[in-house]
């Protein structure tokens, strides 16, 4: 249980220190944030979907970047990453932490301002827990 407390503070830190360095960037007015404002103004092109695939894992928990990262440690004791897809996505894996998930991602090309350009990532689009899985809006639901 402490465990999953420390996650879900985790993730509120997280949100609060996001939303304090965009608020102090747009306070002090720098290029910088100037530059990232007239970026969003332009129209990002569209995401190309290369693959989607499924891999089966423990949640271990959230790493933070530019973007919030959900880390699990797959069957052979590698760590993997995913950028996170539907939104309320990561309270469904804080509920399941240090469970088994099948998690279903896709491989995409998508604009990253941070980065400048297109990159290819792996978006996470579908977690399941047991007989729990996430629906696009982040619901969860019972299957059968």
């Amino acid at each position: 249980m402490k465990t999953k407390i420390w996650a879900i503070a985790s993730l509120v830190a997280v949100t609060m220190v996001a939303g304090a360095h965009l608020c102090s960037s747009v306070q002090a007015g720098s290029k910088s944030a100037l530059r990232r404002s007239s970026l969003a103004q332009r129209k990002p092109p569209p995401d190309k979907d290369i693959a989607t695939k499924t891999v089966n894992g423990k949640f271990l928990g959230f790493e933070s970047a530019d973007y919030l990262h959900e880390v699990i440690e797959k069957a052979d004791g590698k760590k993997q990453g995913f950028f996170i897809g539907p939104p309320a996505m990561e309270y469904f894996l804080v509920l399941h932490l240090g469970e088994q998930l099948t998690l279903t991602y896709q491989v995409v090309d998508s604009y990253i301002p941070e980065a400048g350009g297109v990159e290819r990532i792996e978006r996470l689009t579908a977690a399941k827990a047991g007989t729990l899985t996430t629906r696009p809006a982040g619901q969860a639901r019972k299957i059968n």
